[in-house]
C-alpha cells in the first residue's frame, strides 16, 4: 500500500479574461486604471485558455466551458447564427484552427459549450491555447453610470479545471445630447495695446435638459491663421447653459501681435468638447484690429452758397444744404480749424470774404487767418466720429459775407480743414 500526501498535477493550464472596447480602442483588464465603457460601444469579451507545455505531462481533454457573461451588454449572434469564435493555436508547430459556437448555447447571460479540440503536447492533433471571443454592444439607457461586477468562467477537463473572471467595469450612461456653441459678435481690439487680453466670450448650452456641473472640464480647440491652440477650463455652471471666456492673448503668447496685425480682420474658429467627448458646432470670431491711434477729418467736396441777383445787398449769403464736416478719432484729443483762399472768377475777385460765424455772434475772416472752430480734449478708447456741421444753423458756421456788388458769374476758392492732435 502506498499513501500519497499530494498527487502531482498532470496538467498545468490557466485562463485569463479581458474586455476590448473596439470603439475607444482600449483593452480592460483587472489592472486597468481606466475601466469606463460608453453606451453603444462595440465590445469583445476575451477568454484565453493556455496549456503549459513545460510542466504538463498529459493532454487536457474534453474541455467544457461554463461562462457567465457580464451584464449591460447586448450579445447577438452573427449572420450565421454564431455567438462566439474560438481560435486554437499550437505554439510548438504553428498549427491553427478556428471554431464557431452557435448562439443556441447562450441562455440569458450564461454560455455553455464543449471545446471541439484538446489542449496539450502529446497528441499531434492537440493545440496549446484557445482564444475565445464573444462580441456585444454596451447598453445603458439610464441617466446614471452603471458599475458592472466581474463574472466567472470555468473550463473543466478530465484532469484540470481552470477558472477566471472578467474585470469589473463601468458603463457610462447614454450621451445623446447636443452641445451648442452660440455664435459670437465681432470684437474690436486696438493694435499693440498693452492692456489688450482678447478674452473671447463663450456661451455653451445643452439640449434635452442635460445640465453642466461646476467642475466639468471644457476643452476648446482654437484655430487662427495657420496656427492651432487648445485651452481647458471648467463649466462653472449647474444649469443647461454655461458662460465663460477664452484668454486668447495669454494662450497665443509672444506671437500675438504677429498674428493680429494692425488694420486687419482676423477669423478665429473655436470648437468646444465636454467631459463626455461631446463636440459642439464650430463658431467663428471676427476680430477687427484697429489702429493704435487715429485722427482724420472728412468734409464734403463742395461748399455752395445761395445764388443772388446782381444788385443784392444781403450782407451774408447762406449755405446751400448738404454740406458736412466731421472728425474721426481714436485715442487722440484734437482741434479743428479752417481757412480759405481768395474767392475769384478767373482774375476777378469777389467783393467779400468767406467767414466763420460762431453762436455768440463772433465773426472770423477765413482768408486772413486759420480759425479754430471745434475741439475735443477726451482721448477715447473707441473710434468716435464727431459731426461738426450738425450744430450749425442758417446763421452760424461758414458764411459768405458781401462787402460790395460783384460782377455777374460764378466765383470759387479753396477751403482747407486742419485737424491736429491737441496734446
Amino acid at each position: 500500500m502506498v499513501v500519497f500526501e499530494s498527487i502531482p498535477a498532470l496538467v498545468h493550464a490557466d485562463a485569463k479574461a479581458s474586455i476590448t472596447d473596439n470603439t475607444l480602442g482600449k483593452v480592460i483588464t483587472d489592472d486597468s486604471t481606466d475601466k469606463n465603457i460608453a453606451h453603444g460601444d462595440k465590445l469583445t469579451i476575451n477568454y484565453n485558455v493556455n496549456y503549459d507545455t513545460e510542466n504538463s505531462r498529459v493532454d487536457w481533454n474534453k474541455i467544457a466551458a461554463e461562462i457567465d457573461l457580464p451584464t449591460n451588454i447586448n450579445y447577438d449572434s452573427d449572420s450565421n447564427g454564431n455567438i462566439a469564435t474560438i481560435n486554437y493555436k499550437n505554439s510548438l508547430n504553428g498549427n491553427t484552427k478556428t471554431e464557431y459556437i452557435s448562439g443556441t448555447n447562450l441562455n440569458a447571460q450564461s454560455l455553455k459549450f464543449n471545446l471541439a479540440e484538446n489542449l496539450g503536447k502529446i497528441s499531434d492533433t492537440a493545440y496549446t491555447s484557445a482564444d475565445i471571443s464573444i462580441n456585444g454592444i454596451a447598453d445603458n439607457t439610464t441617466d446614471h453610470d452603471i458599475d458592472v461586477p466581474e463574472e466567472p468562467a470555468k473550463f473543466s477537463g478530465e484532469n484540470q479545471i481552470s477558472t477566471t473572471s472578467t474585470p469589473n467595469f463601468k458603463v457610462t450612461y447614454q450621451k445623446n445630447w447636443l452641445l451648442t456653441f452660440k455664435n459670437p459678435d465681432p470684437i474690436n481690439i486696438v493694435y499693440s495695446d498693452a492692456n489688450e487680453n482678447l478674452n473671447l466670450p463663450t456661451q455653451l448650452s445643452y439640449d434635452k435638459n442635460h445640465h453642466f456641473k461646476t467642475e466639468d472640464p471644457i476643452r476648446y480647440d482654437i484655430s487662427v491663421g495657420d496656427k492651432t491652440y487648445n485651452a481647458s477650463t471648467q463649466a462653472n455652471s449647474t444649469d443647461t447653459s454655461a458662460l465663460g471666456t477664452i484668454p486668447l492673448r495669454s494662450i497665443v503668447g509672444d506671437d500675438f501681435w504677429n498674428i493680429f496685425k494692425e488694420k486687419t480682420t482676423q477669423k478665429v474658429t473655436v470648437t468646444a468638447t465636454d467631459k463626455d467627448d461631446i463636440k459642439s458646432n464650430t463658431v467663428t470670431y471676427i476680430i477687427n484690429v484697429l489702429q493704435n491711434k487715429f485722427l482724420d477729418v472728412n468734409a464734403s467736396k463742395n461748399l455752395d452758397f445761395q445764388d443772388v441777383n446782381y444788385l443784392s445787398t444781403n450782407e451774408y449769403l447762406k449755405r446751400k444744404s448738404g454740406f458736412s464736416v466731421s472728425v474721426t478719432s481714436l485715442r487722440n484729443p484734437w482741434k479743428l480749424s479752417v481757412s480759405t483762399s481768395e474767392i475769384k472768377k478767373g482774375n476777378v475777385k469777389f467783393n467779400g470774404t468767406l467767414v466763420y460765424r460762431k453762436k455768440d455772434g463772433t465773426v472770423y475772416d477765413l482768408t486772413s487767418e486759420e480759425v479754430p472752430i471745434a475741439e475735443n480734449n477726451v482721448a477715447s478708447d473707441q473710434l468716435v466720429t464727431t459731426v461738426i456741421s450738425k450744430s450749425w444753423t442758417d446763421n452760424t458756421g461758414p458764411l459768405l459775407k458781401q462787402t460790395g456788388i460783384s460782377e455777374v458769374g460764378k466765383y470759387s476758392g479753396t477751403v482747407t480743414w486742419y485737424v491736429t492732435n491737441s496734446i
